[in-house]
């Protein structure tokens, strides 16, 4: 009777781990690194923050969108006049000067500014966590206002939201 041949379990080890690297590495190629929002900067020194020309690339920020000040090209009093908008966050990258966004809504209904929410794809502004909704670097301020200008007669909500 033929004695079958005894397996050679170092070979066999061996073998083994290089599939599995492998497939370790098959693994992680297929995964994508994690989206991050899209940051749009501010570049209007006291522009309407509704106004799609006063942001870099043109367009009003979203949720997909960190809304940045960088200090460029200053600091002022940004207005908000209109009913809803929702930014992914709110960056204040600028390491001095004081940024305002100020409800000026003149119509008698609320406005409201959203941090967050569905959609957010996580803060990807250098120097932040991907869970920052509102940022303000050292050495800057950052003011949101409900009192406005002259015509300013509306609420002026704040959601901050994951």
């Amino acid at each position: 009777m033929k004695r079958p041949h005894p397996l050679n379990l170092v070979r066999m080890g061996a073998f083994a781990a290089r599939i599995l690297a492998s497939s370790i590495t098959v693994l992680l190629a297929a995964h994508p690194a994690q989206a991050q929002n899209t940051a749009i900067n501010n570049n209007s020194l006291t522009g309407a923050i509704g106004t799609a020309g006063n942001w870099s690339p043109a367009t009003v920020p979203t949720v997909v969108h960190d809304a940045v000040f960088t200090g460029t090209p200053g600091t002022g009093i940004r207005t908000f006049n209109s009913g809803t908008l929702t930014f992914g966050s709110l960056d204040v990258s600028a390491t001095s000067g004081t940024y305002t966004i100020r409800n000026e809504n003149s119509l008698a209904v609320a406005s409201t500014l959203t941090f967050g929410g569905s959609g957010n794809l996580g803060n990807g502004v250098s120097g932040t966590s991907a869970s920052d909704l509102i940022y303000v670097n050292s050495g800057a301020k950052l003011n949101l206002t409900a009192t406005g200008g002259t015509n300013a007669i509306g609420v002026f909500g704040l959601v901050v939201s994951d």
